[in-house]
């Protein structure tokens, strides 16, 4: 038996409502308001089975069994205020951080601190001026990118969305290699090789041809030789970034979605010959523009290694991403609801200031007749016009005037409970905002936001490490053999300086006082304060018997004396100083053997 599906009895804008009931047989035609009614109850019953996925099980018994009574903080109507799409909810995080104190204050914190100062540690190689050649390559190629300013837009965009697409533009090869070696990277040729197993049987093997060996060779050759590493990051805008990802593989499928300003950048560019235009057009890669003017998704690489002579790709950097969940979440979504709740009580205070802004004026006399009070009411308008106007009646007469202090709501305790679930959505504290915390009373909060931040620091070293240099000392050749004949590649590591939200005062001494003993290497106190240990023996070498040296003034306290005594005996000195102070210098009688 099916319910009974209908509106409850009662008044609607003055006119009865019956209930309809589905057992009956015979039914009394709907009015207006039944039918609205019916038509809202099946509505949200879809929303409710299209939100669960069930959309299989929405059939007319499903909408018929629905309760219309069904709570669901998805579908409640501030649920419909929040941002529905990532260009409305990009939209949004970025007009909060813009307008809000807290959270420009907040965002701009989480991203100063971490990116305090970075710099290149030399590869750990055995050639130490290999080592320095490798170095000043990639220093190089740092600045070309300017990898600290990037580094620190992705810091921002970390924190802001949650999601950031860093397009890696290499440098493209394939139309600098010559054509008798474009064969060779294009095509490779393989030919059956046998050889004898340990057991003795014979076994067949597929490998490159010889002459296409050779042509590798010469293509590894060139591309050492001429290339020159990345030549662009940029940062995508995550709502132009289609992301499909797989379960049960490790390939993601990306794709950008064009924007119609480039698109018609290069439609100026091939239509109208607008040189502007045409400058814009030739610094787009000529695949990105085929794909503009189609109109079609651009493809983009998820890996550095997929192509040997253009590795562009695109990196996505998430944050607290589940390993099925497409993007990433950010910090700013969980402050959503309290923001609009926050924004709804400034509107009220607000309307309700602009109403007020005119104060609202009483006045009354106790048995006045009508002309009195049509003759106050012309006074009191004139002494409103005419400051100088006197008001005269033969009765007494009160006025009050109401203003906007007497009618602002209080909003004192919600401004403070919201501000608090702000500053625990943000993972921060109003002292720290305000910098009038200490170390000792922010101890155990400094402390997990240290742990946080040195997260944030290791993920972003295996970015630029793992997918940066390390495809470019693949490409460049910079490598060389351990002991156990494995490669392994040399590349600069990405290194931070210390933290500033712990006092280590305490540990410092600690481990200098262990280093003084004899009890610890200094290493480990290089590593404590963030130097790199290789790099600062070789200055220390450089500063050597320099007046950079620490102990170089101990050297010249040591010889001034020496350097008085010989002046004193092979100079005049002794003469002018006598001399200045009106002395004799006079000689020693000898003795009776003729000695003095």
């Amino acid at each position: 038996m099916g319910k009974k599906v209908g509106v409850q009895p009662g008044k609607v804008s003055g006119k009865p409502v019956t209930r309809v009931d589905s057992q009956k047989t015979a039914r009394t035609p709907l009015t207006k308001l039944e039918r609205q009614a019916r038509r809202e109850a099946r509505n949200q019953s879809i929303r409710v089975a299209a939100y669960y996925g069930d959309m299989g099980n929405a059939s007319a018994m499903a909408i018929n069994q629905a309760d219309q009574n069904f709570y669901s903080p998805q579908l409640s109507t501030d649920f419909l205020e929040l941002p529905q799409s990532e260009r409305e909810k990009r939209e949004l995080l970025r007009f909060w951080y813009t307008t809000h104190p807290i959270i420009g204050a907040a965002i701009d914190f989480h991203t100063d601190v971490p990116m305090s100062k970075i710099r290149l540690a030399a590869p750990k190689g055995k050639d130490s001026k290999r080592n320095k050649q490798i170095l000043h390559f990639y220093e190089k190629m740092c600045r070309r990118l300017h990898l600290f300013q990037t580094l620190y837009d992705v810091t921002h965009e970390y924190w802001l969305h949650g999601n950031v697409f860093i397009f890696c533009e290499d440098h493209d090869l394939s139309g600098e290699l010559p054509e008798e070696l474009m064969e060779g990277a294009i095509r490779e040729q393989t030919e059956m090789v046998g050889e004898i197993a340990e057991d003795g049987s014979a076994v067949m093997r597929e490998e490159a041809a010889a002459d296409d060996r050779e042509r590798s060779k010469a293509v590894q050759k060139f591309v050492q030789d001429k290339y020159e590493g990345w030549h662009r990051l940029q940062i995508l805008p995550p709502e132009q970034v289609k992301l499909e990802i797989f379960q049960y593989t490790n390939r993601v499928q990306m794709e950008l979605i064009p924007s119609e300003k480039d698109r018609l950048a290069v439609t100026k560019a091939q239509d109208q010959n607008d040189p502007e235009a045409q400058k814009i057009a030739d610094d787009i890669p000529e695949q990105i523009r085929e794909n503009l003017l189609s109109g079609q998704p651009i493809p983009l690489n998820t890996s550095p290694y997929d192509d040997f002579l253009c590795s562009s790709f695109c990196y996505h950097l998430a944050h607290k991403r589940s390993p099925y969940d497409d993007r990433g979440v950010s910090i700013l979504e969980r402050c959503l609801r309290t923001l609009l709740y926050q924004d709804k009580l400034r509107q009220a205070q607000t309307s309700i200031a602009s109403r007020a802004m005119t104060p609202k004026r009483i006045i009354w006399g106790e048995k006045m007749s009508q002309p009195d009070v049509d003759d106050l009411r012309d006074q009191i308008d004139q002494a409103l016009i005419d400051p100088d106007f006197t008001i005269i009646t033969n009765c007494e007469v009160h006025w009050d005037e109401v203003g906007s202090r007497d009618r602002l709501l209080d909003l004192n305790t919600e401004y403070e409970i919201t501000n608090k679930l702000l500053f625990i959505g943000l993972r921060i504290t109003e002292s720290m905002l305000t910098g009038e915390s200490t170390y000792s009373g922010e101890r155990i909060h400094l402390d997990v936001m240290n742990t946080m931040y040195l997260l944030y620091r290791e993920t972003l070293a295996e970015f630029v490490e793992q997918h940066l240099f390390a495809p470019v000392a693949e490409k460049k050749g910079f490598w060389e053999e351990d002991e156990a004949g494995n490669r392994q590649l040399l590349f600069p590591k990405l290194q931070f300086t210390r933290l500033a939200l712990r006092d280590n005062t305490e540990m410092q001494d600690f481990m200098f006082n262990l280093y003084g003993k004899g009890s610890m290497p200094i290493d480990y106190v290089y590593d404590l304060l963030n130097i790199d240990s290789e790099e600062a023996h070789e200055l220390l070498k450089r500063d050597m018997f320099t007046p950079k040296d620490a102990t170089f003034n101990e050297v010249q306290r040591a010889m001034y004396p020496k350097l008085g005594e010989v002046l004193a005996d092979k100079s005049d000195a002794l003469d002018k100083v006598a001399a200045s102070i009106g002395l004799k210098v006079t000689d020693d009688a000898g003795d009776r053997f003729g000695k003095e």
